[in-house]
């Protein structure tokens, strides 16, 4: 047991289609990685096998699709007509043809079910299936060229690439803040922390679960200089944490489940998460999560995230 006054974080500013972040949130959240070599094909199997879905929201998707065949604009409203309706994508009509984006978790649920049902389904599903072939999985070999489909890169997204008429795909702030994403690692915050980041529910989620790993030797987080800058008070809470970690270790030797003894540990108790989100849900994370009346914690922790974000990636984020 000890006791700390600060966290981590590590910021994933990619999407990440090939399901690299997938395998590094199921890493963080399992601390597994050093007694695996499994690669990130299996890794997914696997989600996919125990339907633990959750993870495979850790890959983004901005998949742009434009008409090449038939009625121009038939197509494009029979494009909005089958994905607007999806609750876990969001879709805008561009100048030039449809801006789909989407979890790799909303489009493989959303895919699934009808990926060989009609053209339009099965041209998107197979062209997935490139990026992904281990999430989007499938023996058909349908091609067809009805339809242009490209993902576009965060360059793209962010208005800072052109076509080749020299205009950028999206000219709308407001649009590209909807399909623009990036993920965060948090790494020894405490409960209250994902206590309340967990209130943003837009947003995904991976926390590493104490059902499966053990707090032995737990961190529990204070605010620097409240109860620890006062000898007294220090030796209180470091002797009540004492016996806490005491009668943790002692059930948990004494054969009891994880599950049962875990609800010894304080709210204190540090853990990790993962969270990933478009622009649109980070700013609406920070306008509610930093202002004075937030968690010290939280407030302190996104501040700083968000600092290193205007800085170092060019986002916009109120300071």
């Amino acid at each position: 047991m000890k006791i700390v006054t600060n966290s981590e974080y590590e910021i994933f500013n990619e999407y990440s289609p090939e399901g690299q972040l997938i395998k590094k949130s199921t890493f963080i959240c399992n601390k597994t990685e050093e007694k695996t070599n499994k690669s990130t094909e299996q890794i997914i199997e696997m989600i996919k096998k125990n339907k633990n879905y959750s993870m495979l929201e850790f890959a983004w998707y901005p998949v742009f699709i434009r008409p090449v065949k038939g009625d121009y604009l038939d197509n494009i409203l029979r494009i909005l007509k089958r994905f607007e309706k999806e609750k876990y994508l969001n879709c805008n009509n561009l100048k030039d043809g449809v801006l789909i984006s989407g979890s790799g978790r909303a489009w493989y649920e959303c895919l699934k079910e009808d990926k060989n049902t009609n053209t339009l389904v099965r041209s998107i599903y197979n062209f997935l299936n490139k990026l992904n072939p281990s999430l989007f999985d499938t023996h058909d070999v349908f091609s067809s060229d009805e339809f242009y489909i490209k993902l576009l890169t965060k360059e793209e997204i962010q208005l800072c690439e052109k076509t080749l008429n020299s205009e950028p795909i999206i000219n709308d702030n407001n649009i590209r803040e909807k399909h623009d994403w990036f993920a965060v690692a948090f790494y020894g915050v405490s409960g209250s922390f994902i206590y309340e980041i967990l209130q943003h529910r837009t947003m995904s989620f991976a926390t590493k679960s104490n059902r499966y790993v053990t707090a032995k030797d737990f961190s529990f987080l204070i605010e620097d200089g409240a109860l620890i800058n006062n000898s007294v008070d220090k030796q209180k809470l470091e002797e009540c944490l004492k016996k806490i970690q005491l009668t943790y270790n002692y059930f948990l030797n004494r054969g009891h489940k994880r599950d049962v003894v875990r609800q010894l540990l304080p709210i204190g108790f540090t853990n990790d998460i993962v969270v990933a989100g478009t622009i649109e849900c980070w700013k609406y994370l920070f306008e509610f999560q930093t202002n004075p009346e937030s968690h010290w914690e939280i407030r302190t922790i996104l501040n700083d995230l968000k600092r290193e974000l205007n800085e170092k990636y060019n986002y916009s984020f109120e300071e």
